[in-house]
């Protein structure tokens, strides 16, 4: 019994970085909405929206523009996005303003790229709330876990202990 305890820990582990692949393979297989607010004839804005065209592609982007500066209906859901993020007044209006998932970035630059990518790839896909606000109508956040995570660390929790368990004396 305790040979077939050892097998079954010995198979686990070796599967373990399948099963931690898989989260690696959804999470990039997955669409990411990203809403940029722009400014036509905005150089910044220009500069974001190329570095964005160039990985879209590869990042599985789906981008929504909102040109804030000829369009005042587009200028008015900005507002309400930098009310969600509690955007600084004296900031408020300053474009470019990207958001990815639950994160902001406020005017861009170069030195951006790196933090634009970790909040593509950190992305959930827990934005039910944001697109309510994008469409006018605030509701509650839409939270889902990670199940992947928390099926590994059970069967992890649940193969250890079989592992590590001690064996039971035989009678005579």
């Amino acid at each position: 019994m305790k040979i077939a305890y050892k097998i079954l820990f010995f198979m686990l582990a070796l599967s373990l970085p399948v099963i931690a692949n898989a989260e690696t393979v959804i999470s990039t297989n997955k669409t990411v909405n990203v809403y940029a607010f722009i400014g036509n004839g905005c150089s910044h804005c220009a500069e974001m929206k190329t570095y964005l065209a160039s990985i879209k592609d590869t990042y599985n982007l789906n981008i929504t523009y909102y040109e804030t500066w000829y369009n005042a209906d587009n200028l008015k859901i900005m507002k309400r996005v930098e009310a969600y993020y509690n955007i600084d007044t004296a900031n408020s209006g300053s474009v470019p303003l990207l958001t990815i998932g639950n994160r902001k970035f406020q005017g861009y630059a170069s030195y951006f790229n790196s933090e634009i990518l970790a909040a593509i790839t950190s992305y959930t896909g827990d934005d039910a709330a944001y697109v309510a606000i994008l469409d006018g109508a605030v509701t509650g956040e839409n939270n889902t876990s990670n199940y992947i995570t928390i099926g590994v660390a059970i069967v992890l929790v649940v193969g250890l202990y079989f592992f590590v368990k001690p064996p039971k004396k035989e009678k005579r």
